[in-house]
């Protein structure tokens, strides 16, 4: 695979969580589905960083292509985001994102109330989702999405 191929795979999950989020929610209001909209963004962040990490490793400004997510975040945020002048709100959208998969993977309970998603950590600490916090997300990896399309369109 090379940029192209996951910057299209980017979009298409970036697509689908907006769906989930704009469409279907608003005519099925279940709370479950938000978490089928983080997992889409996750997927899209992922790509998103694989995209421009081998674009950065095709035109040799990195040298490795790291294989767990933790190592690409590192490598995005100390070289790829200061190359480009990447905000770092993207980051913290992208931490965000990463965190609530981690915590849903990790939880032992996890519930709707009312119109929110509750999931909690071992030590009973919640982290909520809501309709307002997954759209500013979707929002963000957009605008993101640009952004990288953008540098890697440059050439």
């Amino acid at each position: 695979m090379n940029y192209l191929d996951f910057l299209k795979r980017a979009k298409n999950d970036l697509k689908i969580a907006d769906h989930i989020a704009y469409v279907t929610y608003s005519l099925v209001k279940e709370p479950k589905l938000m978490l089928s909209v983080i997992d889409s963004l996750y997927n899209s962040v992922e790509n998103i960083i694989n995209a421009i990490l081998y674009y950065e490793k095709t035109y040799k400004r990195i040298n490795t292509f790291p294989e767990n997510i933790n190592s690409k975040i590192f490598i995005f945020k100390n070289e790829v985001m200061k190359r480009y002048n990447i905000e770092r709100r993207f980051l913290i959208a992208i931490e965000d994102i990463i965190e609530l998969v981690n915590t849903r993977k990790k939880s032992p309970i996890e519930f709707k109330r009312g119109d929110k998603y509750v999931i909690c950590t071992k030590d009973y600490k919640m982290k909520i989702i809501n309709l307002d916090n997954i759209k500013k997300y979707i929002n963000e990896i957009k605008l993101l999405s640009s952004k990288i399309e953008q540098i890697i369109s440059r050439k």
